[in-house]
């Protein structure tokens, strides 16, 4: 417990120190960030002091950035108070290493990585100021500015906050070409997200909800603090899009995507118990965190045969990342040297995390493969020999029937034993039996004869018949 307490009040002093270098203000997905670059597990109650403290210390939390003279201005007031620390130089995150790497190899100019939300956003307020907004100008600028799926809620919330009437945009056709696009980049097919029909009739429910602009929301937050539950409900429903955004992002980690929907869910609710209208900022931004928690936990609970602890699972997912980005760019897989470089660990911690990343393989799939190669490994032979199927299939043998032997009166188990030959003897006949136990050979076979009745109508004796075929 001290040690996660000294890696949350770390985490807590990098917030605070970001936030004054950006002249006060830090985003809510930058919280979200730096609490997965970190390995502590945070719960919702510690998360609320991490709030309270970046309050106390002067630093305001706002959806996006204000323009660079406000930063500039309020980042001059913060070098008065404290000493100037050395700059590091910018770098581009590797979640948007993708999308660029598209215009290295198009040998295209390569935008600024900040500049594309803002353009997008500078774009749509321009026509909204001719005329009003339609769906096709929206997914047509989606795709030129090549927005990921979570800088288009961005987008929204913002033109939203502005009391711009955003249209109806069918959501299904923004994420499915944003996937398409991915895996087009990366030079691999994977399997439709969108094809399922469970999935196609949600993002129809969801496209129907109409969005809510700032006012809107901050009235019916104001009601749901008092109880009114329809208008938690409504709440609920205009994010709804905002939680699929979010799942997607956890596909292909154990879960199916309806799953990982419902969990965002959750996360969502638990959110808006929380939710504090006053302090200015949207509910989809500020659930962001808690979507994340619960989706992670629910990943770490049920998606592995074998449960990873939560923060164990989201430095797996960076390993994963970080193995996809340098497949990428280099076209080999990185080794673990490499990894360890970049996510700054012990090369034996990176070993470490690439085994327990490794899927749970089915013991009864790989015989079967290799049986229909006609190849074993050479371990595999050196241990089992070069029959193993018959070996499996013998100690399974000798599991049930210990069991079918054990479920009978001890008198009949010894006769049977005697009688077929058990733990390596010679079968004996009912004469000999009968000497052992002094009695008659006729009162043997009746003992006999009552045992294998009894095992017979055994529930086990099914297991016995399949197995010997």
């Amino acid at each position: 417990m001290a040690k996660e307490g000294l890696a949350l009040e770390r985490c807590c002093q990098q917030l605070v120190t970001l936030g004054k270098r950006q002249g006060g203000y830090i985003t809510y997905q930058g919280i979200i960030d730096m609490f997965r670059a970190s390995e502590c597990d945070v719960s919702m109650e510690a998360l609320d002091w991490v709030y309270e403290r970046l309050i106390a210390e002067g630093i305001e939390l706002v959806d996006q950035l204000p323009d660079s003279q406000v930063v500039n201005r309020n980042w001059q007031r913060y070098q008065e108070v404290t000493p100037e620390s050395p700059q590091r130089p910018e770098v581009v995150p590797r979640r948007r290493h993708k999308r660029y790497d598209y215009y290295l190899e198009e040998d295209l100019e390569q935008p600024e990585p900040a500049s594309c939300l803002e353009e997008a956003i500078d774009n749509l307020l321009f026509q909204a100021g001719t005329g009003p907004l339609s769906a096709k100008d929206i997914l047509t600028l989606i795709e030129d500015c090549r927005l990921s799926s979570f800088e288009v809620r961005q987008l929204f919330d913002y033109l939203g906050s502005k009391g711009i009437d955003v249209p109806e945009v069918d959501l299904s056709q923004v994420y499915r070409n944003a996937s398409e696009e991915d895996n087009e980049m990366q030079g691999e097919e994977e399997p439709d997200l969108f094809a399922d029909l469970g999935v196609q009739m949600l993002l129809q429910d969801i496209g129907r909800q109409k969005k809510l602009t700032a006012s809107e929301e901050r009235r019916l937050a104001c009601l749901a603090e008092e109880g009114d539950w329809k208008a938690a409900s409504r709440l609920i429903e205009a994010n709804l899009g905002h939680v699929f955004n979010l799942a997607t992002n956890y596909v292909g980690l154990g879960m199916d995507l309806l799953d990982l929907f419902q969990e965002g869910c959750i996360g969502l609710m638990k959110a808006l118990k929380r939710f504090d209208w006053r302090r200015g900022f949207r509910l989809s931004t500020y659930s962001s965190w808690w979507i994340f928690q619960t989706i992670s936990r629910a990943i770490a609970d049920h998606g592995r045969a074998v449960r990873l602890p939560a923060h164990l699972l989201e430095t797996v997912r960076r390993l994963q990342n970080i193995n996809d980005d340098f497949y990428q760019v280099h076209g080999r897989e990185p080794t673990a040297e490499e990894i360890a470089g970049e996510m700054d660990l012990p090369e034996w911690r990176v070993r470490e995390l690439q085994a327990v990343s490794q899927p749970i393989l089915s013991w009864e799939a790989t015989l079967a493969e290799w049986e229909e190669m006609g190849t074993y490994p050479t371990w595999f032979l050196e241990k089992y020999g070069a029959s193993p199927d018959h070996d499996l299939n013998w100690s399974l043998l000798q599991e049930v029937v210990a069991k079918l032997m054990a479920s009978l009166k001890p008198r009949e188990e010894q006769v049977l034993r005697l009688r077929f030959g058990f733990d390596g003897h010679e079968p004996q006949t009912l004469e000999e039996v009968g000497q052992h136990f002094g009695v008659t050979r006729e009162r043997i076979r009746q003992i006999e004869a009552k045992a294998l009745k009894r095992l017979r109508h055994h529930k086990r004796s099914n297991e016995l018949r399949d197995l010997l075929g």
